[in-house]
């Protein structure tokens, strides 16, 4: 029985770790300013950003301003990552190169072991 390992993406090249930051919304629908951003934390976190603010009819002084900020912790993040790829994957036969193909796409680090 052989056993090999590879490893892909930055852990192999020896990058450190940065913030990846992906804009969810369009900065603003015209009245209105909006902007929600993730973002993936060196440390393995994820923060959700929200800020939206403009006039409405129903704000005071006819305009309104509101800052949201979601932090999930590292051991949060991979609870939810976990949750996340299993309902991605269940019932797959080809859970092993779809998750290779989601690993590469998004530049996440996989180490691959094979028995033979």
């Amino acid at each position: 029985m052989t056993r090999s390992v590879a490893t892909t993406g930055a852990a192999a090249s020896g990058e450190a770790p940065r913030r990846l930051t992906k804009r969810l919304l369009a900065p603003n629908d015209g009245a209105r300013f909006r902007r929600m951003t993730l973002e993936l934390d060196p440390d393995g976190g994820i923060t959700l950003l929200s800020h939206e603010m403009g006039g409405t009819d129903q704000a005071p002084w006819g305009v309104d301003d509101e800052e949201i900020t979601v932090r999930l912790d590292p051991e949060a993040t991979s609870r939810l990552a976990f949750a996340l790829l299993a309902e991605v994957l269940k019932g797959r036969s080809d859970a092993v190169p779809a998750l290779l193909a989601l690993a590469e796409a998004h530049g996440a680090d996989a180490e691959v072991a094979n028995w033979t």
